[in-house]
């Protein structure tokens, strides 16, 4: 379970660190690989969901450079 989490967290990490398609499609790949090997149901479905709209999950890291999502922080 706690691998399952590690991913989770990982493609979080590469939708917040990237905002280059070029550089952002071998990490994809990597978090794809190692969802595979784990053979995990669920992740299973995100990767399915990825292939079927691969183009627009790329164009999102272009889109994030020329519009960033504004950064929001709870004042204490």
């Amino acid at each position: 379970m706690k691998e399952f989490y590690y991913l989770a967290l990982r493609l979080g990490k590469i939708y917040s660190d990237y905002d280059n398609k070029d550089v952002a499609r071998p990490k994809l790949a990597l978090w794809f690989n190692q969802v595979e090997q784990w053979n995990c149901e669920e992740f299973n479905t995100v990767i399915k969901t990825f292939q079927s709209h691969y183009d627009r999950v790329l164009n999102f890291f272009n889109d994030k450079r020329i519009t960033p999502v504004p950064n929001y922080s709870i004042a204490s």
